[in-house]
């Protein structure tokens, strides 16, 4: 076989076993620098006796973490550093009644690390690595000899330095127990503040046998590291259009893009079949794992809203469309037009598939729900109900429906309905659509969270430990699209430590320092650099001129804004060296109290 030919068979079977094995459906990013704010500071300062010396430690511990490179399955590595003193009081005794009494004070530092691994099973820990570090720096001695304590002294303090050598490195090991302790504590809880932080940005698909997809986990590390859940169709994978671009991808920290498959896959394992109350529906419609992407229901449901239960198609019960900056649902169900022929009240509830058939006429039914993106905020545009293929009975078949013999059968699929059905039908809409306008929102937004970035665990004696939140931050949407059968929504994170832009001005005008994290910083802007004009999207654009007042009063009124569309400004300006630049950020709310909003949750950092 001639060469070129074998380069063409290879390269083909390359190209379709790579389309076959991973054809995506979802992805998920977070970014390092966002990982990176998360940090658990605490402290040992508890004394404690060793051999009859009394050790009193002040140390401080900070535990921070960093991805590490991993193809498969992600890694996550905490860094722990112990810096602080350590003294030590000790007793001699030389007679009866005489003694020596020598107090240390030694510097501590220390490095530990401790490796997570991302598992099916979630995050393993490895053993934690590492060792302590013992200066002896001051060291003072008295005794009760009197006349003789000076020269005692002296005689003690050229023998210290030997005695205090020879006790290092029990003292060291004594020292590392007792911090290794507060270490599990600090670690354990940034395991804790990780997992809540992963809970908050990335679906969960720890039910393995249920999920209809594959997934993959990947860490990177570096300038542009991150953390990716790509999720993609087991065995022959279907055709699907590009996944949409986002506009600022600077400014993002974290980002998830689905398919419309992935939802309606997902939900037609929850729903093919089975027979809801709108309190049932309402619990699956707004579990967490929608919630993630969009919240459509209502904060609460009315206690008439229990008035229907819905009866779902077996094989299609559930269907989203994402295209043209529109979310759309469609649920198909059936609709029960008689009584059913049983007594079993665990019969006229079917709690899973395939238990019963119901022994009643059905119409099949079909409930739109659709929303319009607008900035950030979907705005229900309409929620209708609809009969699917409705039949007026003609002939033997309306005369047998005239007199009550239409199909009980439950086969939605025979067209000989009863004329009772059809005369109920438009009452039935009626019914349905008002208790499905019950449940969804009129008006909904995007996914965000604040969470806890530094905590700081102390000890509080008997009760456990206390926990403070020293610092904390918030995951704000600023991009969210529809198109082509994908939904993508994209959010930056805002901080105590951020202002709305993040830059002071020199007296000529230039930007004179930025500050880390900040919207100016993440969307390229540099020090040297001059803004020229600046304006809300679409809107006058007002010069900036050498003074930077008009722009500092523009900014805070914009930053006072809740919705993220309302923060969005454009800026034209030159960098250092006269190069043009345009660009598109979104600011930090000044309105938000990212603490309180924290604390909401802290109990989950408590120990138990």
């Amino acid at each position: 076989m001639h060469s070129s030919r074998i380069r063409i068979l290879l390269n083909t079977f390359v190209w379709v076993n790579c389309s076959l094995s991973f054809a995506e459906v979802g992805e998920f990013l977070v970014s390092e620098k966002l990982l990176k704010q998360i940090e658990i500071i605490s402290s040992q300062s508890t004394p404690f006796y060793k051999r009859g010396r009394l050790i009193e430690p002040n140390i401080n511990i900070r535990v921070s973490n960093q991805l590490i490179d991993s193809n498969e399955g992600g890694k996550l590595g905490l860094n722990v550093s112990l810096t602080g003193t350590s003294r030590a009081h000790s007793t001699t005794p030389v007679t009866r009644n005489r003694s020596v009494q020598a107090v240390v004070d030694s510097q501590v530092n220390a490095n530990f690390q401790q490796q997570l691994d991302f598992t099916k099973q979630g995050l393993a820990t490895s053993d934690i690595s590492g060792n302590v570090q013992i200066r002896p720096g001051n060291i003072s001695v008295n005794n009760n000899f009197r006349l003789l304590n000076g020269l005692v002294n002296r005689k003690a303090l050229q023998q210290a330095p030997g005695q205090i050598a020879s006790e290092l490195p029990r003292e060291k090991a004594e020292l590392e127990q007792q911090v290794g302790r507060e270490i599990q504590k600090s670690t354990g809880e940034a395991k804790k503040m990780f997992d809540s932080t992963m809970a908050a940005l990335a679906p969960s698909v720890a039910d393995k046998e249920k999920f209809p997809f594959q997934t993959k986990l990947s860490t990177k590390t570096g300038a542009d590291g991150q953390l990716k859940l790509e999720v993609s169709d087991f065995g022959e994978p279907k055709s699907r259009k590009p996944k949409p671009d986002f506009e600022n991808k600077g400014q993002l920290m974290a980002s998830g893009v689905i398919h419309q498959d992935l939802l309606t896959q997902v939900m037609t394992s929850e729903l093919a079949g089975k027979e809801l109350k709108m309190s049932q529906l309402r619990k699956v419609l707004c579990s967490p794992k929608i919630q993630k992407f969009m919240d459509f229901c209502q904060l609460e449901i009315s206690q008439d809203a229990e008035g229907l239960s819905v009866v779902f198609d077996k094989t299609k019960p559930i269907e989203f469309i994402f295209d043209a900056g529109r979310v759309t649902m469609k649920l198909n169900a059936l609709y029960r037009t008689g009584v059913p022929k049983t007594n079993d009240e665990n019969q006229v509830l079917l709690n899973s598939p395939g238990e019963t058939n119901p022994q009643f006429e059905t119409i099949p039914y079909q409930v739109e729900v659709k929303y319009k993106l607008d900035g950030g905020v979907a705005h229900l545009e309409k929620l209708s109900v609809t009969e699917k293929d409705p039949v007026a009975p003609t002939g033997l078949a309306a005369f047998g429906s005239l007199i009550g013999r239409g199909n009980h059968s439950g086969d939605s699929s025979k067209t000989n309905r009863s004329t009772a059905g059809a005369l109920f039908n438009p009452v039935a809409k009626k019914k349905i659509q008002s208790e499905f306008e019950k449940l969804f929102a009129k008006e909904i937004g995007f996914h965000s969270a604040s969470l806890p970035t530094k905590v700081k665990i102390s000890d509080a004696g008997p009760r456990g430990k206390n926990t403070e939140i020293l610092e904390a931050g918030s995951i704000l949407p600023i991009e969210v699209k529809a198109e082509n059968g994908w939904f993508a929504s994209g959010s930056t994170f805002c901080s105590d430590a951020n202002r709305a832009f993040g830059v002071t001005f020199s007296e000529g005008g230039a930007i004179q320092s930025l500050e880390a994290g900040s919207p100016a910083e993440l969307t390229g802007f540099r020090v040297g650099d001059r803004i020229e004009t600046f304006n809300e999207p679409e809107g006058r654009s007002l010069a900036f001129g050498n003074a930077p007042d008009a722009f500092i009063a523009f900014v805070k009124a914009k930053a006072a804004n809740k919705a993220s569309k309302d923060r969005k400004i454009q800026i034209l300006g030159s960098d250092s060296k006269g190069n043009k630049f345009s660009r598109t950020v979104f600011l930090c709310p000044s309105t938000l109290n990212h603490k309180q909003e924290a604390a909401k949750g802290i109990s989950q950092f408590r120990q138990q």
